[in-house]
């Protein structure tokens, strides 16, 4: 977005240029206002494909918290949309499970996930997985390690509402953990079942739980991190 606005005035500048140069101006100054004016040209083009998911639709204001992950103001993101790259700023609603852009006008957008290969916002990566064939559900997951072992996270919120409250209520936030091995994902919902997927190493990992001190509560996110990265330690080919 912010390379968009600055060609933007480069654009303004440009065409102010070209509409007081006259004949056959070649002068390095009308060639550079003339590239500048191509450039944004090419950079619209290219975010209008970007731009074709619809409007994407906020919550009742009166819901405590947010929807979004991991916050509900715009960050610095990367997308990659229908094979292109795009560097804008996002947003992730992970009560939809969809991916927020601003257009240029100023409304925002929800694009078409199942558009979205992967996206990239505040040091995390998100990659879409189908679920056919798989013991999960489709949609967006975070990429914590990818090793020969493979863990993820599926980040969600559902909203809970009371009844008696007229409309109130808040987001209710929960993970959900994945590893793939042997290529089939497989839900860890805690210590022992992430031990039980690894069981071919079970001894050595819950020794090495111990040394290292691993803590998983409240989150176990960390000592499955610390455990994937081990199993594939102890098991890497010589």
């Amino acid at each position: 977005m912010h390379v968009l606005f600055n060609l933007l005035g480069l654009c303004l500048l440009a065409q102010s240029v070209l509409g007081q140069s006259t004949g056959r101006d070649s002068s390095p100054v009308t060639t550079a206002a003339r590239q500048a004016v191509d450039r944004y040209d090419q950079v619209s083009a290219t975010l209008e494909h970007l731009y074709d998911g619809p409007e994407y639709i906020s919550y009742d204001r009166r819901l405590t918290g947010h929807a979004f992950f991991p916050t509900d103001t715009m960050q610095d993101g990367m997308v990659f949309y229908e094979g292109r790259q795009f560097a804008v700023p996002l947003l992730y609603d992970i009560v939809k499970d969809v991916v927020v852009v601003v257009h240029t006008s100023g409304y925002r957008i929800a694009l078409h996930s199942d558009r979205v290969e992967r996206f990239s916002l505040k040091n995390h990566l998100f990659i879409r997985i189908d679920s056919i064939g798989q013991n999960m559900p489709e949609g967006f997951y975070d990429l914590l390690y990818d090793g020969p072992t493979q863990l993820l996270a599926r980040r969600k919120k559902n909203i809970l509402v009371n009844p008696n409250s007229f409309g109130y209520g808040i987001y209710d936030p929960k993970t959900t953990y994945y590893l793939r091995k042997n290529g089939r994902y497989f839900q860890a919902k805690n210590k022992r079942g992430l031990l039980t997927l690894l069981a071919d190493r079970r001894k050595e990992l819950a020794s090495f739980a111990r040394r290292q001190k691993l803590s998983f509560r409240p989150s176990p996110e960390t000592a499955f991190l610390k455990l994937a990265q081990q199993y594939d330690e102890l098991t890497k080919p010589l």
